[in-house]
């Protein structure tokens, strides 16, 4: 009794697997940070630890990165920059943390982003809305394109954010892009119509929804748009339609 008991604190090894840092990262930014954040980190580092299951940290080089942004040669180069960002940004947090000594990667270079300015021609719209027989996709897709919400804004509204009385949704500044202010969304007579449809369905929780009621997931979204290209059928359409959903979803 007279000595102190003696704490026995897990220790990591050495050079521990990206999928063991990873997950701890995740679970540090779903404590800390919004779940807009969390979902931007998660997708590609499920993919990455899914690529590179048992790859220490140690031995982690660019060309593995490199190899695993090979196998999506349809990602845009601002997709390719936030994959890099995503694993360069989690290995440097585990280096703060104490769990490594040194990210290796850490001066690999970050692919620039593309500046996009995509004009959505209203026809373009309809003729892809009438592609789309799934009505909770439809929703989706139609009140982001009617408020200009940010596509996270959309996929996260819940019913308690939306203020029937002033056509709006708004988001507390806790939840909201940057933390500085609330974020108000103004809802156009048709997404006004969407909204009161999906809060009687759901009066509680995500107002959109897949037609199985599960959340949307960044998955789930690019299959859908994934089988949505392909019902567009002609090589031109194609090629615009993901344009087109990019600039949306």
């Amino acid at each position: 009794m007279r000595s102190p008991a003696r704490v026995m604190i897990p220790q990591l090894s050495s050079s521990p697997q990206i999928v063991v840092l990873a997950d701890k990262f995740l679970d540090w930014v779903q404590r800390e940070r919004s779940a807009d954040t969390f979902e931007w980190y998660r997708y590609p580092l499920e993919r990455f630890a899914k690529k590179f299951p048992d790859l220490q940290s140690g031995e982690l080089k660019p060309l593995h990165v490199q190899e695993w942004l090979n196998e999506y040669p349809d990602l845009s180069r601002t997709s390719r920059r936030n994959y890099v960002r995503s694993v360069k940004t989690c290995l440097n947090w585990a280096v703060q943390q104490g769990y490594i000594e040194r990210n290796l990667i850490d001066k690999m270079p970050v692919p620039n982003a593309e500046h996009r300015e995509i004009t959505i021609l209203a026809d373009e719209f309809e003729r892809m809305l009438a592609a789309i027989p799934d009505l909770a996709f439809r929703d989706l897709v139609t009140v982001t394109w009617e408020t200009g919400c940010r596509p996270q804004e959309s996929l996260r509204v819940e019913a308690r954010h939306v203020d029937l009385k002033r056509k709006r949704w708004m988001f507390p500044k806790s939840e909201a892009k940057g933390k500085r202010q609330p974020r108000i969304v103004y809802l156009t007579d048709a997404a006004y119509e969407i909204t009161v449809r999906r809060l009687k369905e759901f009066p509680s929780g995500l107002l959109f929804r897949n037609s199985d009621e599960a959340p949307w997931t960044t998955e789930a979204v690019n299959c859908a748009c994934g089988r949505l290209q392909t019902r567009m059928g002609k090589a031109e359409l194609l090629r615009r339609g993901k344009e087109i959903l990019e600039e949306l979803i």
